[in-house]
């Protein structure tokens, strides 16, 4: 009796465990119903290693739901066909997103041999301010700007310094995923 019950016990504080770490992405797109998708990441810049994290076909009413367990932050992405939608998942956080419309690619694109599918940031619903996909957005908007003024002229290792320290100023982050992906950038 008491193993049993101990037994019960470590079976629901596994599941609960797993569940508080766990990342739960939702949305609705009516023009994927019956359509399979597919979340996956990569881990190796040479080789493209892929790992499938989570698949789901899509209701008949569009709605879908996705689950992620990674201890840490990661970049995700999701087969749209013609594009290809990216996410930054945050240990435990939930994410509401939206879809573009359904676009096929088409057989011309299918016989490209240069073809790639267009790589869109994913849409989302009440997303929290400090957010890892708001922190990226905003980050990039900057390096742009700042990107566009230290090419206006020559070119100088002064401009590139003070350039690097401003978005390091204004950007800073305990997050080990934001500080590699700004360094990177």
């Amino acid at each position: 009796q008491l193993v049993t019950t101990l037994t019960y016990l470590l079976i629901a504080y596994l599941f609960i465990s797993v569940s508080l770490f766990a990342s739960q992405i939702t949305g609705g797109a009516p023009s994927y119903a019956s359509k399979t998708l597919v979340l996956s990441t990569s881990h190796d810049g040479w080789h493209a290693t892929k790992e499938i994290l989570d698949s789901c076909v899509v209701a008949e009413d569009g709605s879908f739901s996705l689950s992620v367990d990674k201890p840490q932050t990661i970049q995700a992405q999701i087969d749209l066909g013609y594009y290809t939608g990216i996410i930054y998942i945050g240990q435990g956080q939930n994410y509401s997103i939206n879809l573009p419309a359904r676009k096929e690619i088409s057989r011309k694109d299918k016989l490209n041999p240069y073809f790639k599918p267009q790589t869109i940031l994913l849409s989302f619903n009440n997303l929290p301010i400090d957010d890892i996909n708001r922190k990226i957005s905003d980050f990039e908007d900057s390096f742009d700007s700042v990107w566009v003024d230290i090419t206006q002229g020559p070119i100088t290792t002064e401009k590139i310094d003070s350039a690097m320290n401003y978005l390091d100023e204004k950007y800073q982050s305990n997050d080990v995923f934001f500080s590699e992906y700004k360094h990177y950038r």
